[in-house]
């Protein structure tokens, strides 16, 4: 185990990043790039006025929809955060 061994100076141990941060930020990751394909698209669509270009930036921007939505939900559940309470 090769990670175990490696040691921080501060605290004398190695600090890994949870699986449920990694998660989010995989998810966060994904909506960029669902974002970044559905502009491409909408770019592309209005530049070459192809139709199949629109079918792209549909998917992308509904992905991004879709995953923030999931990104939101995933959250409240790995860190029992309920929305509207304070």
């Amino acid at each position: 185990r090769f990670i175990t061994n490696l040691k921080d100076r501060n605290e004398g141990r190695i600090r890994v990043m949870s699986l449920r941060v990694f998660h989010l930020i995989f998810i966060s990751l994904s909506v960029v790039v669902c974002l970044f394909t559905g502009g491409w698209g909408y770019w592309a669509s209005r530049t070459d006025g192809q139709t199949q270009f629109l079918v792209v930036a549909f998917c992308g921007f509904l992905g991004a929809i879709w995953l923030s939505y999931y990104g939101f939900r995933a959250y409240s559940k790995l860190f029992g955060h309920r929305g509207g309470h304070a």
